[in-house]
């Protein structure tokens, strides 16, 4: 109950006696608010066009959630996403001879797959150029490389220790009369680069590959392979893929791969390539485990029709030193197929949950037919204004308040809006019936008539009463005229239109029903909620406020910014880098040998999947053999000191030691004598780093990206460059932001660090590339973004940047000789 100038009226609008208190209230607006249920009114429309439209809407809508989000997208499981890992092993052979520059030489898989192991990648040799036996030494530079400076008149052409951009080597001031250019001190001779045709490999098309994949998913705890339980070593030893005779065997023939890719194996041979090798996984786990299979799909991912640095190709170096002790190199231009790996796919669960969700997401979209039905109804047909005085009712702030006109006056927080209760209801002349102030208002009669009079009000303007005002019949309808009255005294007239409405409505609630007319009002028959439109200008201004934000937040964000109006589909990648460059090592470190560093030297490994890795300091021990001697005494962990045999006992290991112990305490060092690899590896890094230069390396960089799912290839140099321009061209971000050569110096600045600072200990720079494509716009549109960053951090105050080891080997007359390298870059 709430009081109003001292009426008590109740939560439901009928007048009670006595006065009451706040807790009476709070009491009153808590029991509406936990035990009142509100649903909303319901126009029933009987009308054959917008009945139809209505059902077939939703039965549309039924079907797209039943057939497509539950049947097709099983959207009643939980789901999770695949983690793979992916090993290849490749088995062939194959035969070079002559002109080939090495003669004639067999080719296996320890040859041509480089490197040994990537991942998720692998590549296949298909063309090779060699430049065989390669030392430090002087000779003229290659006319057919570098950028301006290469050819020559006189020694004055050629300044000393100075470099050709993207040359061999550096310029030692004179004139080679031979080849007029100049003469460097570099790998000598220089680099052979003429592309063989034929391709000199052929034959790689009958490779085989095995697959072993091995994917899981860890929300559900499932493991599987590609391998299947039921395969054995006959049926490996066998069986080739075919996509529908042997749909699951994990072998494949590189000439099948590339067929089935729609390429041919002459096509791509003889300047490289790359494949796309998909492998997907979509597992319904309701079902057993065993029904979690691979299904296998090839794609070129590069465009075998670009005019520029087509194919795929890179260099790499065998090292030996000869019986002087001098080292060389072969020097080797790979061309071959790269297959790069997507491994992809979800596994489904039944989820409660989930289900219950899509569920309810699916009966929302329902909604969707009362929205189109009301805009035909209310907008396109004829008698659209006689629909909608049936369906709003609209509500003035003015009847929100006693008669009194006291602001903030109303029936209570859990007060709702009767049937009886119009706010378009007014007396003939226009204006609010008077009341007195003590008037009290009775509920209303229980009368028929009464009855339909009330829904009728409520649906035409012709008709308008103030709220809580009728009270009786005050005579039946005469001539199509009638009275209602106003507390037993004001009265207005019911029109003769209103009054066919009312006896439309009579008739056709006494009308009797059997079940055909039953289905048929269903079907052709349309039901819309009733709408209060209730005029308070806070509440409007807030409504229309939110309006505003979620509108602004799903046309700006969802669907300018987001683009949610697209279908999008995950981008497949595959990278490959070209360094070039030459730096002087300092001469006066023991331990470096060669003197002269080109990118060959500097990149280990000579590929690697999407990175590269630059040396910017390095520390060498060379001439290592196998045999006994000194453990270094500047290992720290464990006992290495001894001043007796007994200190020293064989067999055991030094932790982070360098070999096994034989027995004997070496005592002019004060360590105990190990069978290792000797002599011991120095580990004191070089300062300042003695590879400084390569700040001035270029890098260029060709990547390679598809869209499947739209047929989309795309790469990083479009077809608008040309060699000339590639030449010269280097990346700046607003000057030149999509050429693909990089200045390493450039990339460390952007991505805020400088050359002196990572050169001494090493660091990782992300090198990353947006494709962020519009495919509604011009494809050519669709270009990369560059940006860099540095992934580790400067203040680390132990096991600070990024180094490794390797080694190079040898044989003499004698024994097996190495040499160990620990890089910094």
């Amino acid at each position: 109950m709430v009081s109003f100038g001292g009426d008590m009226i109740d939560t439901e609008g009928v007048p009670t006696g006595g006065p009451i208190t706040f807790s009476d209230m709070m009491c009153s607006r808590g029991a509406n608010f936990f035990f009142a249920y509100q649903t909303p009114k319901v126009v029933n429309i009987r009308s054959k066009r917008i009945g139809a439209m209505y059902r077939l809407v939703q039965a549309a809508i039924i079907a797209y959630v039943i057939g497509y989000v539950f049947v097709w997208e099983k959207g009643y499981q939980e789901t999770d996403r695949v983690e793979s890992s992916v090993v290849t092993k490749v088995k062939g052979i194959i035969r070079t001879k002559p002109p080939y520059p090495l003669g004639l030489q067999i080719w296996d898989s320890v040859d041509f797959i480089t490197p040994a192991q990537e991942n998720n990648a692998f590549f296949i040799a298909t063309n090779v150029l060699a430049t065989p036996n390669q030392q430090q030494a002087t000779c003229p530079e290659d006319k057919n490389v570098g950028i301006g400076g290469v050819r020559c008149a006189s020694d004055e052409d050629c300044p000393p220790d100075t470099q050709i951009v993207n040359g061999n080597g550096f310029r030692t001031g004179t004139c080679s009369n031979v080849t007029g250019t100049c003469e460097i001190l570099a790998w000598c001779p220089t680099e052979i680069d003429v592309r063989p045709v034929p391709p000199v490999l052929a034959g790689s098309e009958n490779f085989t590959i095995l697959v072993k994949n091995h994917i899981m998913f860890p929300k559900f705890g499932v493991k599987r392979r590609n391998i299947l339980e039921d395969m054995n070593a006959t049926y490996l030893a066998n069986c080739r893929y075919h996509p529908v005779q042997h749909p699951y065997c994990p072998i494949f023939v590189l000439g099948d791969v590339l067929k089935l890719a729609g390429e041919s194996y002459s096509s791509i041979a003889e300047r490289g390539g790359v494949m796309g090798f998909v492998i997907e996984w979509n597992c319904n786990l309701d079902l057993s485990v065993n029904s979690c299979l691979p299904v296998y799909h090839f794609r070129r991912m590069d465009n075998k029709d670009d005019k520029l640095a087509k194919g795929w190709n890179f260099r790499y170096a065998n090292y030996w030193a000869d019986e002087n002790h001098v080292e060389r190199r072969t020097v080797v231009k790979a061309y071959g197929i790269r297959f790069v790996f997507n491994v992809y796919g979800k596994a489904g669960r039944f989820s409660p949950v989930v289900f219950a969700m899509n569920l309810g997401s699916g009966l929302g979209l329902l909604g969707i037919a009362t929205i189109l039905c009301d805009f035909v109804l209310l907008n396109c047909l004829k008698n659209r204004q006689t629909f909608q005085e049936f369906k709003f009712l609209r509500m003035e702030s003015k009847y929100l308040r006693r008669d009194s006109g006291k602001r903030g006056s109303t029936s209570g927080a859990g007060e709702s809006i009767s049937d009886s209760e119009s706010p378009r209801q007014h007396n003939p002349n226009n204006r609010r019936p008077s009341a007195s102030p003590n008037q009290r208002y009775r509920p209303y009669s229980n009368n028929q008539v009464q009855t339909h009079i009330d829904d009728v009000t409520h649906s035409s303007p012709s008709l308008l009463l103030h709220p809580r005002s009728i009270v009786v019949m005050n005579g039946g309808p005469e001539n199509g005229n009638g009275h209602i009255a106003y507390s037993e005294s004001s009265s207005v007239q019911l029109t003769p239109h209103l009054w066919n409405i009312w006896k439309m409505s009579e008739a056709s609630a006494e009308e009797p029903r059997n079940f055909a007319a039953t289905v048929f009002t269903l079907l052709f028959s349309y039901p819309t909620p009733k709408v209060v439109n209730i005029r308070i200008k806070r509440i409007g201004l807030m409504y229309r406020l939110v309006q505003v934000a979620i509108i602004s937040y799903v046309i700006g964000y969802v669907f300018i910014w987001k683009k949610g109006y697209q279908e999008t589909d995950r981008v497949m990648s595959s990278v490959v880098t070209k360094v070039k460059g030459v730096v002087r090592a300092d001469l006066s470190h023991p331990s470096l040998g060669g003197h002269i560093w080109d990118s060959v030297d500097l990149l280990v490994p000579s590929q690697e999947n999407n990175a590269f890795f630059i040396t910017t300091n390095l520390l060498v021990t060379p001439d290592q053999t196998q045999g006994n001697c000194p453990e270094d005494p500047n290992i720290d962990v464990g006992r290495v000191s001894c001043v007796t045999d007994s200190e020293c006992v064989a067999g055991g290991a030094v932790t982070n030691g360098n070999g096994f112990r034989t027995g004997i305490c070496r005592t002019e060092v004060g360590t105990c004598e190990v069978s290792a690899w000797c002599p011991t590896e120095r580990d004191v890094r070089p300062k300042p780093p003695v590879l400084t230069g390569s700040e001035n390396f270029t890098v260029l960089v060709k990547n390679h990206i598809m869209f499947p799912k739209f047929g989309v290839k795309r790469r990083n140099i479009p077809d608008d460059m040309n060699a000339t321009y590639l030449a010269s061209c280097r990346y700046h971000p607003t000057r030149d932001p999509f050429c693909p050569i990089f200045i390493i110096g450039d990339i460390l600045r952007l991505a805020g660090e400088t050359y002196d600072a990572i050169s001494d200990r090493g660091g990782i720079v992300a090198f990353i590339i947006e494709w962020y494509c519009n495919l509604d716009v011009s494809e050519s549109q669709c270009k990369p973004v560059y940006s860099f960053r540095r992934m580790d951090t400067t203040d680390e105050k132990i096991a600070k940047g990024w180094n490794f080891r390797f080694g190079h080997y040898w044989t003499d007359s004698t024994a097996l000789i190495g040499g160990l390298f620990n890089w910094h870059t």
